[in-house]
């Protein structure tokens, strides 16, 4: 009674070892099998991310590029709107310069016509023409 006894214990302690390494063994394969779907979930969390960093960073270089663009069209259009202001500047400038010898010019044109006029006999008649001619321009 007593080898059966012990060999009954032996063999339910055996039973017991066994079921535990077949319970320890489902769980390593379970953990596993969770490992390698979180390792694959990660994988595509980091694909995604590197996509999402990729789009962002060509929209933003695009962005840049654009604004870069319509600065320099600003500053270009700038250029241009200096330049016709200085080369209006200038004409008026000059046109002013050009009015004010002209109107130098006749003044003093009449005052000696006037003047060898006055000293003529047929002044009146001659100084209305001028004065109407001078007054004409």
């Amino acid at each position: 009674f007593l080898g059966e006894a012990l060999s009954d214990t032996l063999e339910n302690r055996k039973q017991t070892i066994i079921d535990s390494l077949q319970n320890s063994n489902k769980k390593v394969y379970i953990v596993k099998n969770k490992l390698v779907e979180v390792k694959s979930k990660l994988e595509l969390t980091q694909t995604e991310v590197e996509n999402v960093y990729n789009s962002r960073f060509s929209y933003f270089k695009t962005r840049k590029d654009t604004l870069l663009n319509q600065v320099q069209s600003y500053l270009t259009q700038l250029q241009s709107l200096q330049k016709d202001s200085i080369e209006c500047q200038t004409k008026k400038v000059l046109s002013d310069v050009y009015d004010a010898t002209i109107s130098k010019t006749f003044d003093t044109l009449y005052l000696n016509l006037a003047s060898a006029f006055k000293k003529s006999g047929n002044f009146s008649n001659k100084k209305k023409a001028i004065t109407y001619s001078y007054l004409k321009r």
